[in-house]
């Protein structure tokens, strides 16, 4: 699935916010990919 430029804003999002929800964003990365 190819990210468009908003998504990948909202990835980088997501990584600083797991800082905090560590497990969560990786599952949501993985999906994303």
């Amino acid at each position: 699935m190819k990210l468009s430029q908003r998504g990948e804003y909202g990835l980088r999002a997501l990584m600083f916010l797991g800082m905090d929800h560590g497990p969560e964003v990786v599952r949501i990365k993985d999906i994303a990919e």
